[in-house]
């Protein structure tokens, strides 16, 4: 719905059941930090991350589903080749697999 002039709106919310696109873009990354993005989208994934505000009264509830993960290694000349040519989107990694080998990378 639209606001209305001059008349005070509290808050906002977002119908139940929509959905987003989510994508996270991470440059270099070390062990730790792909460690730590993993237990952050585990969380997400099981539905423990609130977002927005008002989030004690219920609001925010949110679940992400994880349909996939691609990894791109620049350092090989042909994946950076082919994908600034297009034709590559790099290594697929099954989801629960990501999380997992990225968690372990953390514990050492």
């Amino acid at each position: 719905e639209r606001a209305v002039e001059n008349i005070k709106f509290d808050f906002e919310v977002v119908p139940a059941g929509a959905s987003f696109k989510f994508g996270l873009t991470v440059e270099n990354p070390t062990e730790q930090d792909l460690g730590l993005i993993a237990i952050g989208l585990r969380e997400m994934t099981e539905g423990m991350v609130r977002l927005g505000g008002i989030r004690s009264r219920g609001l925010g509830q949110c679940r992400l589903d994880l349909e996939s993960v691609q990894r791109l290694d620049f350092r090989d000349v042909s994946i950076l080749t082919a994908y600034l040519k297009g034709d590559g989107n790099g290594e697929s990694i099954p989801p629960e697999e990501f999380l997992a080998q990225a968690v372990r990378g953390l514990l050492g």
